[in-house]
């Protein structure tokens, strides 16, 4: 996919170079003014930050991050999806739905103080 938008990638990085340049301009113009507040060099500490709209193949980063399960570590795993955002959050939120899940079957499986419970049911007869 990103072979597919190499062309449109580096359209896009000659756009925000011209960009920097303007607003490099802007701010050098702003600040040199004698009633700005700001020091007269503060434009150069100004760094900016560009995030590009590139849509993401979901499925094939879940495929590829299937691929690698136990190869790889689950954090390594996760980087690997866009749709998560906080790797260790995500992994925190596994356990506890593992938690969870382990506790729900335990209820179900053992109801009166550990005792196993019939799965059969009662077939109740008829007089």
């Amino acid at each position: 996919m990103k072979y597919k938008l190499q062309a449109m990638n580096n359209l896009s990085k000659a756009k925000e170079r011209k960009f920097i340049s303007g607003m490099n301009r802007r701010y050098k113009l702003l600040f040199s003014h004698p009633r700005s507040r700001a020091g007269k060099d503060d434009w150069v500490s100004l760094h900016y930050q560009f995030t590009p709209n590139i849509p993401a193949n979901v499925a094939e980063e879940a495929q590829t991050a299937a691929q690698l399960e136990g190869i790889v570590s689950q954090e390594t795993q996760l980087k690997l999806l866009s749709i998560v955002d906080d790797v260790q959050a995500e992994i925190d939120r596994i356990e506890e739905d593992k938690e969870v899940d382990s506790s729900v079957v335990e209820r179900q499986m053992f109801s009166n103080n550990g005792v196993a419970v019939n799965d059969e049911p009662e077939v109740l007869e008829e007089t």
